[in-house]
């Protein structure tokens, strides 16, 4: 089975949208004006919803971030990064059980094409999870005067 993977850069990605028989995300590009950094996933019964973003070929950490401002009891977000083309190969993951904000960092053990997957997990039909701000970053350490120091080299708003 094929999954489309949208590629991330400094370049914000205008349209955001996949569907699935337990409901859909999209960004907010219907709106006027757009509001490409909000994830709405919306369910249409119990099950998952996700979206994957390929971050390109790194060892670098890899920094997830935004605001669960909703997200019914019960409800999860999942954040796993994998191998490119290997989506069973989850290699780090995250559950995320609250409303806030929230920050995933992890930094891959090899460099490799990764892929984040950011999955909304339903227990119930009615209530949307929403995430403001969201964010991916890559990033490396700089070493001055032998101290290591992160410096970001790219965001990733996701719409």
């Amino acid at each position: 089975m094929f999954w489309r993977v949208e590629d991330v850069s400094d370049v914000v990605i205008p349209r955001i949208w996949r569907d699935f028989p337990a409901g859909f995300v999209r960004n907010r590009w219907h709106l006027n004006p757009p509001v490409l950094d909000t994830l709405d996933f919306v369910p249409r019964t119990t099950g998952q919803i996700f979206y994957d973003f390929r971050i390109g070929i790194t060892n670098l950490a890899i920094v997830v971030s935004g605001n669960i401002t909703q997200m019914a009891t019960g409800d999860s977000v999942t954040v796993s990064i994998y191998p490119r083309a290997l989506p069973n190969n989850v290699i780090f993951s995250q559950n995320i059980t609250t409303t806030g904000e929230f920050s995933v960092s992890w930094t891959p053990p090899k460099r490799f094409e990764w892929v984040v997957r950011v999955r909304a997990n339903f227990n119930q039909s009615q209530t949307p999870i929403v995430i403001t701000s969201f964010k991916i970053k890559r990033g490396i350490v700089e070493v001055s005067g032998g101290t290591p120091t992160p410096v970001e080299v790219s965001h990733v708003f996701v719409g």
